[in-house]
């Protein structure tokens, strides 16, 4: 005898957690409601597992960037301040000949 069984729904929280994904709205954890072991709750904590990969992955590339900003800022600022040291040094040279 053959038995006919549906699939578990899942639960409403691994679309709440894509349309976090989806809104860029990264949190470092999420709360599962579901711990279980069944194939829903192992769907769960992969996304919380990915979610938090995720916003560290964002979190080290913001830092690395604001760092590669600052130094470009501070290269920028030397480059102006030669730049006014050559004029500056440039520019009695030029009225003496």
């Amino acid at each position: 005898m053959f038995s006919s069984t549906r699939p578990k729904k899942l639960p409403d929280e691994p679309i709440g957690l894509f349309k976090t994904f989806v809104a860029a709205a990264l949190t470092p954890s999420v709360t599962l409601a579901d711990q279980g072991r069944d194939e829903p709750a192992q769907l769960l904590a992969a996304l919380n597992r990915m979610n938090t990969s995720l916003a560290t992955v964002v979190k080290d590339v913001r830092q690395s960037s604001e760092g590669i900003a600052l130094g470009s800022d501070e290269i920028a600022g030397g480059n102006a301040d030669l730049s006014r040291r050559t004029v500056a040094t440039t520019q009695p040279a030029r009225l003496g000949t």
